[in-house]
């Protein structure tokens, strides 16, 4: 080999070596670039930091029940869970109110509900509690209870009949088309009620007449449901103080048309 050959020689494998080294830095910095536009993997679900939030909240809420600093719970922002409802139980005696906002009770969740005696204000939203339902709530009386609230609920009149349980009921409020003027008869029946709330329901002017017969009946809302002037005439006259809403405004008649909450 002649000697620039040799010298040759280490000359191309120290290229090798850096073109090598070239393309393992190459290679490192694409890598540093897709690892920066990857969104980080999470170590935990989505939602486990929330679960984890609304037990611990729900825990507060109960603990403080316990010690008799509190006697409501509400469930706002998330479905109350089957584990939950079981430990209200545990709260006979010292829950008062109890306000479900965000659903997860069915008709035999109401089961549990019902073990609560003490309960005097109910309040069940995003669920489509039926007349069975009803009956699983009062199936033992809640005697204490006196606002009872279900907007989304599918009770009829079998269902309402079933109030006949709660002597001491004096607020109401439902919903759905399938509160009819039976319905309405029904309710007409409670002595102590004198705060109703209808949403959307299917009624004739024969239910507002009804409404009229209703002796200690002094604040009426309905929404969704139009009926006749002639109706609202003869409710003012039977009932010329009841405090009227439809759809949310005060009523034209209202004798009590001052804003409030």
């Amino acid at each position: 080999m002649s000697r620039s050959h040799r010298n040759l020689a280490p000359t191309c494998r120290e290229l090798g070596k850096y073109l090598r080294l070239l393309w393992l830095l190459l290679f490192s910095l694409c890598s540093c670039s897709r690892t920066a536009d990857t969104p980080a993997v999470p170590d935990s679900p989505p939602n486990a930091m929330d679960s984890s939030s609304h037990a611990d909240l729900w825990q507060t809420q109960v603990a403080a029940i316990r010690r008799g600093e509190a006697d409501t719970i509400l469930v706002s922002d998330h479905p109350i869970s089957h584990q939950s409802l079981a430990e209200l139980a545990s709260l006979d005696g010292k829950l008062s109110t109890l306000l479900i906002d965000a659903g997860g009770v069915n008709d035999e969740a109401m089961r549990l509900i019902a073990k609560v005696h003490s309960l005097n204000h109910l309040r069940i939203r995003e669920s489509e509690i039926s007349d069975q339902g009803l009956e699983n709530l009062l199936a033992d009386g809640l005697a204490e209870l006196r606002i009872l609230n279900i907007p989304q609920g599918k009770i009829t009149a079998a269902g309402i009949s079933q109030l006949a349980k709660l002597p001491e009921l004096v607020q109401l409020r439902l919903g759905g088309q399938q509160l009819d003027d039976l319905a309405v008869e029904e309710i007409t029946k409670l002595p102590a009620l004198n705060g109703l709330h209808l949403i959307g329901p299917r009624l004739t002017d024969a239910a507002i007449e009804s409404i009229a017969q209703c002796s200690s009946l002094s604040s009426f809302y309905l929404d969704d449901c139009p009926v006749s002037d002639a109706a609202w005439e003869k409710l003012f006259a039977a009932k010329p103080k009841l405090h009227v809403h439809v759809d949310q405004q005060h009523h034209d008649r209202d004798p009590h048309p001052d804003p409030h909450p």
